[in-house]
């Protein structure tokens, strides 16, 4: 679990300190660990650059999240923010030396990814998506360009 904190620590901190790539709170960022079914997220109210070896994340359930996820029926009247808040607070794993604090908002978006998410709010992608040639513009950057990694 040690290289896994490790991992979303330098991450976070990379992503965090660079003013280009993080506005507001900066984002999100994540690592699974997959043996012990665990994920860590950066967590609500804290930002990027203020991960450490024991605050601003915390750990949660990946296989409960991301199973409500990828099984919840949208057609169903009711209300996911408030069931999917309530999920998000049960699925929080206690680890000794960790703070228990509340996950992103985005947990549910994080736990259905692969091993790695790095979600910031990029100044480069909010001068596209608020342009009105941003859609041009990005066809020309990302036409051709296999991301499926």
């Amino acid at each position: 679990m040690r290289n896994t904190i490790k991992d979303l620590i330098e991450i976070s901190q990379y992503a965090g300190a660079r003013a280009d790539y993080t506005q507001g709170g900066g984002g999100n960022t994540s690592v699974k660990n997959d043996k012990e079914g665990l994920m860590l997220i950066k967590a609500s109210g804290y930002r990027l650059k203020d991960i450490n070896e024991t605050t601003a994340f915390v750990a949660v359930d990946k296989k409960k999240i991301a199973d409500y996820y990828n099984s919840v029926d949208l057609s169903v009247k009711k209300d996911y923010e408030k069931e999917s808040a309530e999920l998000s607070k049960s699925s929080i794993v206690e680890l000794d030396g960790i703070q228990t604090l509340r996950p992103s908002v985005e947990v549910g978006f994080h736990a259905i990814l692969k091993k790695y998410v790095i979600h910031t709010h990029s100044v480069y992608a909010n001068i596209l998506t608020c342009s009105l040639e941003g859609e041009t513009i990005a066809d020309k950057i990302f036409c051709g360009k296999d991301f499926d990694l």
